[in-house]
């Protein structure tokens, strides 16, 4: 999880997170071998007077225990991957909700969990060094909109 912010109350503002790197089994960089099985959720939230870092901590486990009970049936093929992220979405989005806190004014997030989504050409481009791959999301809420731009590259 990478928490960036939180951010001044700017019009227009340009932040960049730093890099991440997508980890392997080994704890090492690794390669993804499938983009079906590469799941990166974005969320965000306003920070008026609650802990950033308490949402980060408690979005992680909700996203740790939605994988863990629903990655048996995934591999087996009883579900699809778009139900498990559906399902680690479900449990990250409660713990959003538990994670309003502050007092006078709680924290709000702005828009709905969204899937990151990369394909499996995207990824073979990236491996052949064809340059980055660009992707954009769109959030809104709390009287403000932010388009959110993510590169993957090697």
């Amino acid at each position: 999880m990478t928490l960036v912010g939180p951010l001044a109350d700017v019009d227009l503002e340009i932040l960049s997170a730093p890099p991440n790197v997508i980890w392997g089994l080994s704890n090492a960089p690794d390669f993804i071998t499938s983009a079906d099985n590469l799941i990166v959720l974005v969320a965000m939230m306003e920070n008026d007077t609650g802990s950033p870092e308490a949402v980060r901590t408690a979005l992680e486990a909700a996203a740790r225990v939605a994988l863990v009970a629903n990655l048996t049936a995934f591999v087996n093929n009883q579900i699809p991957r778009q139900e498990l992220v559906d399902r680690i979405i479900s449990g990250m989005d409660g713990a959003v909700k538990a994670a309003k806190v502050g007092i006078p004014d709680p924290d709000d997030n702005i828009g709905a969990i969204q899937e990151l989504r990369f394909f499996q050409p995207e990824l073979e481009a990236i491996y052949k060094n064809f340059g980055p791959i660009t992707k954009f999301l769109g959030f809104e809420g709390d009287d403000a909109r932010y388009i959110l731009t993510f590169e993957m590259f090697r």
